[in-house]
């Protein structure tokens, strides 16, 4: 964490400590040319900047700005956290399109001293080693500015030139590459025509108050489902461009998987296709095994293993140990690992090291044809592999102007459209891995058509007659996935979006 110069002691659990976690990362690349924003940064820098004639001091007026404007859109409460520290500001590097530096700083002290912008600097605990960078937000004078401003959540953005590509080292510190050298020329382009039609698409959840939803009260935890947190980008780690490569960056990789089940896109309901056990059939299809087609059974079992007398919970423990197994560098970390996963007071956080290598043994008996893959550190090669489905499946969307939503091995596309994602997961899987893939699914609900003609033969059933209050209830619940109740935010926001996609120019 960057540590700032001046620091406070806060109770973070008390009201104000909350209220500052309530918070995101400064954005550096938030932009817009929109006549109107340009007419407002203007009005800002003549106004209340007097002295500062220069083009690189407005372009960090203007970042903070819009970024503060954001927020607030977003949720009236949300405060920006920036590093006051010199060292987090790299303005020379390729992911810092905009060149902003540590004269942020000085923009922020100075839209506080013009009472623009209220501030607390960063803190740590002494007590409890909890620290927080910098916090800033506007004043109700900003807020009155904000209000009469002539444009919208939806005119800002970022910039085309925006770098798409982020490498990082062992340290996941970002590493300066030339695209051109490595090939990423075609792929940036892909990426900058997918992140347009996604700014084109509005994708919401239907019930949400705000765009700051989720939230709990103890923690103050938050996700911003917001339209103007959709920007993806590709990650990929070890200074190795065959190590990772996933796609991140936007509002429904970091959903909550109650929530992501209620996506709309472009106010259309949707289904989420998950691939399960990819990684361990990915190993399978190396070995020249097609799992699901050859073996076919549950590979999260336990046999033997008596650790647990519930099946559910050795089955999750299994799938937990798997994934691990697969990630983890040596043996000695899987227990470790396996323990540290475990939320507080959960059973597995209290097996002891024989007790989880009890389990490994077992599942590489069940596994034996991939085990020696296990703690191995196969995991970011998988995720390299399983990324470059993913590419090929978004490469074919696009080409149909069709927005497709990825969390790494599911993906999320209205309905009517899985027919074509599966087949599209097929010749992918069978592109990259040269075999054929037989898949082992899982759809998040139930399909649109399932659910009318239920309902059509529920109404036929009971022609004339009233069900049950269970059966009505029931009825109301599969209607409801295909009609969504939608808040007030949620119609007002489609409609803003709505009209300025339709706005002339």
């Amino acid at each position: 964490m960057p540590q700032d110069d001046d620091c406070l002691e806060i109770d973070e659990t008390g009201a104000k400590g909350l209220a500052l976690r309530k918070s995101r990362r400064l954005d550096i690349h938030r932009w817009s040319d929109h006549p109107e924003v340009n007419a407002f940064v203007d009005m800002i820098f003549d106004t209340f900047f007097a002295g500062w004639k220069s083009d690189v001091r407005k372009r960090h007026v203007k970042v903070l700005l819009l970024d503060m404007y954001v927020a607030w859109c977003e949720d009236p409460d949300l405060k920006i956290a920036y590093p006051r520290g010199s060292n987090a500001y790299k303005a020379k590097s390729i992911y810092n399109e905009l060149y902003i530096s540590r004269l942020t700083i000085d923009v922020a002290d100075r839209l506080v001293d013009v009472g623009l912008a209220s501030q607390e600097k960063g803190f740590r605990n002494r007590n409890t080693g909890i620290g927080f960078i910098s916090r800033i937000w506007p004043t109700d004078d900003l807020v009155e500015l904000f209000k009469d401003a002539r444009f919208s959540l939806f005119d800002i953005s970022f910039r085309e030139d925006r770098f798409p590509i982020v490498l990082r080292d062992m340290d996941k510190n970002e590493v300066e590459f030339t695209p051109l050298e490595h090939g990423f020329i075609e792929e940036i382009d892909l990426l900058n025509r997918y992140n347009a039609l996604l700014r084109r698409t509005f994708i919401a959840i239907p019930d949400a108050e705000t765009a700051a939803i989720d939230q709990h009260e103890q923690d103050a935890r938050h996700l911003i489902a917001s339209q103007a947190e959709k920007y993806v980008y590709r990650v990929f780690n070890r200074s190795s461009f065959q190590l990772g490569g996933r796609y991140h960056g936007p509002w429904w990789t970091n959903c909550p998987k109650h929530l992501r089940d209620k996506i709309l896109i472009n106010d259309h309901i949707t289904i989420e296709i998950d691939y399960s056990s990819l990684h361990p059939t990915i190993l399978y299809a190396e070995a020249g095994i097609d799992y699901w087609k050859e073996i076919g059974d549950d590979p999260y079992q336990l046999p033997g293993a008596a650790l647990h007398e519930d099946p559910h919970e050795l089955r999750n423990l299994a799938k937990q140990l798997l994934l691990i197994l697969i990630n983890a560098e040596t043996i000695e970390k899987v227990a470790p690992a396996l323990r540290h996963q475990a939320p507080k007071g959960h059973w597995t956080k209290h097996l002891t090291n024989d007790q989880v290598l009890s389990a490994v043994d077992a599942l590489k008996n069940l596994h034996l044809p991939i085990a020696k893959n296990f703690h191995s550190d196969v995991g970011l090669r998988l995720q390299n592999i399983d990324s470059q489905i993913s590419t090929v499946i978004l490469r074919q969307f696009l080409e149909w102007e069709e927005p497709i939503l990825m969390i790494h091995d599911s993906y999320i596309v209205r309905q009517g459209f899985e027919g074509l994602l599966e087949s599209m997961m097929e010749s992918a899987f069978k592109q990259v891995i040269g075999q054929d893939f037989a898949a082992k699914k899982k759809y998040a609900g139930m399909l649109a058509e399932d659910i009318e003609q239920e309902l059509s033969y529920n109404y036929n059933l009971r022609y004339g007659q009233r069900g049950t209050e269970g059966e009505e209830a029931r009825d109301l619940e599969l209607y409801r996935q295909i009609n969504p109740a939608r808040s007030q935010y949620y119609k007002r926001s489609l409609e803003l979006f709505r009209n300025w996609i339709n706005k002339p120019g």
